[in-house]
């Protein structure tokens, strides 16, 4: 029985629709990755610029994602039952607000004259 991840991925290969031009055997490029996670090129960019996301092969100008790797680094993506994936945000103490609008002239005071 194939896993969702294998199915996406053969209908990213080219069985299903287009056949699609991969350099190696056991790689995706980063559109056919995107499309096999339900996620897009773009967020696979932000993860590698946050250094979160899946390893990664630069070859030429052709960004490829081995298949291996990609499922070992998604398996490390689990978390224990309870666990929460994000910390809760810690606030800062609440600032005095700002009145808002133009500033009022103050009245001259009786010093100054």
């Amino acid at each position: 029985m194939l896993s969702v991840l294998d199915r996406a991925i053969a209908g990213v290969n080219g069985e299903v629709g287009e056949p699609q031009l991969n350099v190696y055997d056991n790689h995706l490029t980063k559109s056919q990755l995107a499309k096999a996670i339900g996620r897009s090129s773009r967020t696979l960019d932000n993860w590698h610029r946050d250094r979160i996301g899946p390893p990664r092969i630069k070859f030429g100008g052709t960004i490829l994602y081995n298949l291996d790797s990609f499922r070992q680094w998604l398996a490390a993506q689990e978390l224990p039952h309870g666990v929460r994936a994000k910390p809760p945000r810690l606030r800062p103490p609440q600032q005095q607000k700002r009145p808002r609008g133009r500033p009022r002239k103050q009245p001259p005071t009786a010093a100054a004259e």
